[in-house]
Formats: C-alpha cells, structure tokens, sequence
C-alpha cells in the first residue's frame, strides 16, 4: 500500500523541543515483516547562530497537530538531531531537505509517520517558509 500527503502550510518554532509540523502520513502494513520506505521532501530554514533539526516520529502519543511539542513514540532518527541538521553562522538559509529511511515496524496496526521540528539552540526555525509545497510518501514493501 501507498500513502501520501502534502502541505503548504508553514510551521515556525524557537522550541528545542520536538515539535510537529502537522505533515504526516498514515499506513497499515499489510504482515509484521513489511518495511515501510518512507520519503520526504521540504524546505527548511534556520536563523542565524542556531542549530537546527528536522526528524520523523512514528506513533507519537501526543497531538499530531502543527506546532504541538511531541511525547511518546519513536524518534527515528538521532535522538537530538534527527535525520537533517543545520548549522547556521552566516546568515538566514532556506534550504531544501530529503529524508529517505526505510522502517521496520514489525506490526500490522497502523502507523503514523509525523515530520517533527526542533532547534537545540532555541534559535527560530521554519519548515515550509513561504508556503512552499512539502511532499511526505510511505510506501510498503514486502507484504
């Protein structure tokens, strides 16, 4: 199975916590052997002198809404800095970013993928700066 979404709605935080972006993709695997190949794409911004993180939470506990701080579930990527990480001495940057991570959820019920936004400095960040169109696909494979 495929499931996909999309978003145009900006998210901007100053929180070093995990924070939702409201960017998320649900999908059922079809046997507890299924992987789940998961790709996204985005654009990102960071302020200047701030570290900043995106990652991908799975089952998260808390709402999935936009700019809600998350508890619960599984970070998969670094605990702290997740799958992207910018660094930013120079000035304001928007970059675009890709995550591509193949998921072994060992379950059959449904799972929730949320793109999560977090900058460890407390430095303002942004996904999706201008409404640009950010684009989250999770495939199944091996059913």
């Amino acid at each position: 199975s495929v499931s996909n979404a999309s978003s145009t709605s900006a998210s901007s935080t100053v929180k070093s916590s995990w924070t939702s972006t409201g960017l998320l993709v649900q999908i059922t695997p079809s046997a507890t052997t299924s992987k789940v190949l998961l790709m996204l794409h985005t654009s990102f911004y960071g302020t200047s002198g701030g570290d900043h993180c995106l990652s991908i939470h799975r089952n998260i506990t808390s709402s999935t809404a936009l700019d809600t701080t998350i508890s619960g579930g599984t970070n998969l990527g670094h605990v702290n800095y997740g799958f992207v990480q910018l660094f930013d001495s120079n000035g304001n940057n928007v970059i675009p970013s890709s995550i591509i991570f193949l998921d072994e959820p060992s379950s059959t019920s449904q799972q929730t993928y949320v793109l999560s936004i977090r900058s460890p400095t407390n430095n303002a960040n942004a996904f999706n700066l201008n409404n640009a169109k950010a684009s989250f696909v999770a495939l199944e494979i091996g059913a």
